[in-house]
């Protein structure tokens, strides 16, 4: 009988440790982060527009990445951007006020390369789709419930799925097991079709580009701590 308590105890508790044991070391790693980005977006120049709306201001985005490592030089994952600029100004007597958003999804490989125990080189390729509104309103200081909307002007450009890439460089150091400071430059390539935008959300604008895919080329830079591997 004591003998049979002993083959029951080993494996109650003793045999799901050590399986314990080997899932842990078979498993390479995996994290997640919040990615604060630093983009510097170019001028997004509108064809046959002789007062296109200029994006300036801070342009900072919020972002959100997550990973699993595949083995220990290749590892999958995805990652999010959101934000906005907003710029703020005066056109004559009038108010002008221009809004620029960006969403973006994207899956990501990366391929590691250790320089030393805690110290690695990151390759990172991020494909996915993005949205860009534009958004100019027109006012004067102060208006009656009257002239609401026959004096106000607001009108919204929006581009949606577009086909965006993101080739990005890292360098990261793993300063505990759980946890690391990571630093990524690069850019976010945004593939805009001459049909993409829409005045409104429903007008489709037909003459943009002069019919050809235009490239919007942001540089990026992400300076951030993770947690995990």
């Amino acid at each position: 009988m004591k003998k049979k308590f002993i083959i029951l105890l080993f494996f109650v508790v003793v045999a799901p440790g050590q399986t314990e044991e080997r899932f842990y070391e078979a498993f390479e790693g995996g994290g997640i982060a919040y990615t604060p980005s630093l983009l510097l977006m170019p001028d997004i120049a509108f064809p046959a527009m002789s007062n296109s709306p200029k994006i300036e201001g801070q342009q900072y985005f919020h972002g959100v990445s997550g990973w699993s490592a595949l083995s220990k030089r290749w590892r999958i994952g995805a990652q999010v951007l959101s934000g906005k600029i907003s710029s703020t100004g005066t056109l004559g007597a009038n108010i002008e006020k221009s809004e620029f958003t960006l969403s973006s999804g994207m899956l990501l490989t990366e391929y590691i390369f250790p320089v030393t125990h805690s110290n690695h080189f990151v390759l990172s390729f991020a494909f996915g789709v993005s949205q860009i509104s534009l958004n100019y309103q027109l006012s004067s200081p102060a208006i009656a419930w009257s002239d609401i909307f026959s004096v106000q002007s607001s009108q919204t450009l929006t581009a949606k799925t577009l086909p965006t890439l993101a080739p990005q460089i890292a360098w990261l150091w793993q300063f505990s097991k759980r946890a690391g400071f990571r630093v990524n430059a690069g850019a976010h390539i945004f593939r805009i079709r001459p049909d993409a935008w829409k005045l409104n959300d429903f007008i489709t604008v037909t003459d943009g580009y002069g019919n050809q895919d235009a490239l919007l080329i942001s540089p990026m830079l992400q300076i951030f701590i993770y947690f995990g591997a």
